[in-house]
């Protein structure tokens, strides 16, 4: 039928008379169509290539077809649809990405596509005819799906924690971040890590108010604490002895991750590091004066607490450290000890059973130590000036314990006849002395308090 579509014939009669005689009649013989042809396309086979970020809609491919069959039958009427294929690796069918016009074959996207779902699709069109039984063909169309940078990467846990020595040495490692970046693209999943900020939530450590946490002082200060690879996202300290657990004990890091090296077109992923310090044995104890003066007053036994007069107060010294790094435990250095005790925990001085003359020292320079409970140990010292009070414990003396004078017989009234001298151990007040005599005739002695009279 699709090569002739009729025939005309004609048909001679003639018979066996002599002359004979005939004639001629003509016979039209059409072909019945039959469908015996499937609809095709023109191609054999299509492709398109799509952004995944493309709108629902975009067309893709037109489909063009055609039947063989006669045209205006129902045998070449064809129609298009898509088979419902899954697609490979996840719980999708492509109809629910794509869909064809029924009648113009024309492929479009229904949906929103994803380059990280898939990135090519097998489309099978299908055109079937409408004749009885009906026929049909299957073409592929291909499609690829562009990648574009539409995923921030992510952290694999937004909240990262590691526990460093406030001694640690650069290059000490805290913790590796590890980032993804669902595209597929490499320079879309090229990933770059940084530190975005430091912040000491806490600055609960010992000395934490010698510093403003908004001074640049500090700010210059914890720029130096951490760096972090680009490459590999690993957190490590960049310089030696950089951390102080005396100043603050937990650390917050703000660290970010970037999908392109090109910032200002790059989408970002953040995450918090949490950092813990932990402390060490790196302060000396400190006095809380440079140098101390007390008194101790002499004669006085073991139970006399050396007295502190105001501003001084007992010997104290401190610690930045904490726990057993911070103890401090007092002590006296060997010379010291053999007159003076000190209580380990208190620092209060006292004397031992010595009895102290004023008269034979008048003070003394005792070393304090103070100890904290490292292994090993930190010290300090500071030297206490123990000045020793005066009891009026010497009685005034004469130089010479006789005087002999000879005097003329006729010596005038007032008349010098000698000088006598006295003195006295004591100190102050109590080395103040008068002279007298007692009830003798003919002679008077001047009260003078000097040393002389």
């Amino acid at each position: 039928r699709e090569l002739v579509s009729s025939f005309a014939i004609e048909v001679l009669v003639e018979d066996a008379g002599i002359p004979s005689l005939s004639s001629v009649t003509s016979v039209s013989v059409l072909v019945e169509d039959q469908n015996d042809f499937a609809p095709t396309s023109v191609l054999p086979f299509y492709q398109c290539t799509l952004s995944e970020m493309v709108q629902p809609g975009t067309i893709c491919v037109t489909v063009d077809g055609l039947d063989k069959d006669m045209i205006g039958s129902p045998n070449s009427a064809f129609t298009y649809s898509l088979l419902t294929d899954p697609i490979p690796g996840s719980s999708f069918l492509v109809t629910d990405f794509f869909e064809v016009d029924l009648s113009s074959g024309l492929v479009t996207t229904s949906d929103q596509l994803d380059r990280e779902l898939f990135g090519s699709l097998l489309l099978r069109v299908k055109l079937t005819d409408s004749g009885i039984p009906s026929l049909s063909s299957i073409v592929n169309v291909s499609v690829s799906i562009v990648d574009e940078n539409d995923n921030s990467p992510f952290f694999e846990s937004p909240v990262y924690q590691c526990t460093l020595s406030e001694q640690s040495l650069r290059g000490a490692i805290c913790v590796r971040t590890v980032a993804h970046d669902s595209d597929a693209t490499a320079e879309y999943s090229d990933l770059v890590y940084e530190i975005v900020s430091v912040n000491p939530l806490r600055l609960t450590g010992s000395k934490s108010l010698l510093y403003d946490p908004r001074g640049d002082k500090f700010e210059a200060a914890k720029s130096t604490w951490f760096s972090m690879n680009a490459t590999s996202g690993v957190i490590f300290v960049q310089q030696d002895l950089v951390l102080d657990f005396e100043i603050t004990s937990f650390l917050t890091l703000n660290v970010s991750v970037r999908d392109q090296r090109d910032a200002l077109n790059s989408r970002v992923g953040y995450a918090t590091v949490q950092v813990n310090l932990t402390d060490a044995n790196d302060n000396s104890p400190y006095f809380s004066k440079s140098s101390y003066a007390c008194n101790v007053t002499e004669l006085f036994g073991s139970q006399v607490i050396v007295s502190v007069p105001p501003p001084c107060d007992v010997v104290q010294a401190f610690d930045f450290d904490s726990k057993s790094f911070g103890e401090i435990r007092y002590s006296l250095d060997t010379e010291s000890s053999k007159l003076f005790v000190v209580d380990q925990g208190t620092g209060v001085i006292r004397p031992l059973t010595v009895a102290f003359d004023r008269e034979v020292k008048a003070f003394y320079e005792v070393t304090v130590l103070a100890v904290d409970g490292g292994e090993p140990f930190n010290q300090n010292s500071v030297v206490v000036t123990i000045s020793v009070n005066d009891l009026n414990d010497n009685a005034p003396q004469f130089q010479s314990s006789r005087y002999d004078v000879i005097i003329s017989n006729v010596i005038s009234k007032g008349s010098i006849v000698t000088r006598l001298v006295g003195f006295d151990r004591d100190a102050g007040s109590n080395s103040q002395f008068s002279f007298s005599l007692s009830s003798v005739p003919y002679f008077s002695g001047n009260k003078t308090h000097s040393e002389r009279g």
